[in-house]
């Protein structure tokens, strides 16, 4: 079952590409197009969608709950067929929405303007400038898109295995090419990438479930799963009773088990192992509650540990009578491996603690864990800490830097270690001992203030070039210092109270 995505630009000779793909390799031959049309049959609003986006300010609450239930159609969809059959894919950047799924070949299909204005001027009969106009604007729409499907800019090419420049290669020949580098093992699947892929089918389709219901089709819910199991992220005030939810997916083929989690956002905490026993759990689950947000564990495993993570079991496919669901039989293996005891520990505590967000495993290389990482979930905070514990202490410091600074860029969320988490927002004796000793100390300063308030007046009033230069050197020396001492102060007692 392999998966190729290629993402093409306007007017590139992607589609041309992507059909002799497939036909080359015996694969089915998908477009976003066809996407599109079934999501218009399911009653999804695609071209306010896309005026909305591409034109700002406009863009409602109720579209972006479509936007959601348009992502679940087209994920459950791709899923679905990639789960029965080989298929290649072409569109603007399909593969993201099977984040996780590690042998996907993402290609990116280009074409130089020397090409394509001349295509388009003879398609449109219009004149050089306003073709190349046209493109342009066809290019910023669909990077638009992009950005607010996936929160990413379409052409970073490292989101790519593969660029094309089609310009002057004949594309009968570039499909040649490819196809033996479709041979290679990077891109076969494998029993952990299967099992990610469904559960991505599992997701796509629970929420379609609660889009297409009228008791949910209004309400912001997150969903995730993981092995057979759905988590559901909700607002208190956007749904009353989680036994609502339990009942809306009742009849969800593949669950084994729903679990539903009253969050405003998510912490995501990435570890290379954790200790049900550690007290920095506790510190974790504690900003959890301040903040009413969810924590989301994903373990990472070092490379030379060829265990595999997750279920690798191959399940049937749940039978519709939708139009892209056919006849099939699969005798399908099923494997005993599951989750390290570690993180399915941890997630046990998270269940009964009320703030489960899911919980991944993924192999210990950047490229791995920002594929597994949910683009689309509220992420507030990641904890990145305790990873290349093998190594030195230098180079697990070097390391753990430079991811951090990587997933900051690539999520824009602030990323920050358990050690700098106690220190930024966890209250303790230490905090206690430096709020008394820096509120005594601004509360002398203010009271010398008042006390000798006559003779600072006076002194900040003499005349002369001299103490003018002295008065300055004073309120320079002074304002910083109460300034520190006093946000010093405010910020440990907002610490206190849990008030960030």
């Amino acid at each position: 079952m392999q998966i190729i995505c290629i993402s093409r630009g306007s007017q590139s000779r992607g589609e041309e590409f992507a059909e002799k793909l497939a036909a080359k390799l015996g694969y089915e031959c998908i477009s976003r197009e066809q996407l599109i049309e079934e999501a218009i049959r399911q009653k999804i609003p695609i071209g306010k969608l896309e005026t909305a986006i591409i034109k700002p300010h406009i863009f409602s609450e109720e579209l972006a709950l479509e936007l959601e239930h348009y992502k679940a159609l087209v994920t459950s969809i791709l899923c679905e067929k990639a789960l029965k059959h080989s298929i290649v894919y072409h569109g603007r950047t399909g593969h993201l929405l099977l984040q996780g799924v590690e042998h996907v070949f993402k290609i990116r299909v280009e074409s130089d303007m020397t090409y394509r204005i001349p295509y388009v001027m003879k398609q449109l009969n219009i004149s050089e400038k306003k073709a190349r106009r046209y493109i342009e604007q066809i290019e910023e729409d669909r990077r638009k898109w992009v950005r607010q499907f996936y929160h990413i800019e379409w052409d970073v090419f490292t989101l790519y295995d593969l660029v094309l420049n089609l310009t002057h290669m004949n594309v009968d020949n570039a499909a040649t090419a490819v196809c033996q580098m479709a041979q290679l093992p990077e891109f076969q699947a494998t029993p952990a990438s299967i099992s990610k892929l469904k559960d991505l089918y599992l997701a796509s389709r629970a929420r379609l479930l609660l889009a297409t219901h009228p008791k949910s089709r209004h309400k912001h819910i997150q969903v995730k799963a993981t092995n057979g199991v759905v988590h559901l992220t909700y607002l208190s005030q956007e749904v009353r009773e989680c036994s609502m939810l339990n009942e809306l997916l009742k009849g969800l083929e593949d669950a084994r088990e729903i679990i539903c989690t009253k969050a405003e956002s998510t912490i995501l905490w990435i570890q290379e192992s954790f200790d049900i026993d550690d007290d920095t759990y506790k510190k974790v689950l504690s900003l959890a509650r301040t903040w009413n947000a969810a924590i989301e564990l994903i373990k990472v495993v070092p490379c030379e540990d060829e265990t595999l993570t997750g279920e690798n079991q191959t399940r049937e496919p749940e039978n519709t009578n939708s139009n892209w669901q056919d006849e099939h039989n699969t005798d399908d293996e099923e494997s005993d491996a599951q989750f390290p005891k570690d993180i399915t520990r941890l997630y046990e505590k998270l269940i009964l603690d009320g703030k489960a967000g899911g919980e991944r495993v993924a192999p210990c290389t950047l490229k791995s864990l920002l594929n597994t990482i949910d683009r689309s979930s509220n992420y507030r905070l990641i904890i990145l800490d305790k990873i290349f514990i093998t190594k030195s202490e230098a180079i697990q410091k070097r390391l753990c830097q430079e991811w951090s600074n990587v997933l900051s860029d690539s999520l824009k969320v602030p990323v920050i270690t358990l050690e700098e988490l106690i220190s930024k927002y966890h209250f303790g004796p230490r905090q206690a001992v430096r709020l008394t000793v820096f509120a005594l100390l601004t509360a002398v300063i203010v009271f010398l203030l008042f006390h000798y308030e006559d003779i600072i007046l006076s002194f900040l009033a003499k005349d002369g070039t001299s103490w003018r230069i002295l008065e300055a050197i004073a309120i320079a020396l002074f304002v910083p210092l109460f300034a520190s001492l006093y946000g010093t102060v405010t910020g440990l007692f907002l610490k206190l109270i849990k008030l960030d």
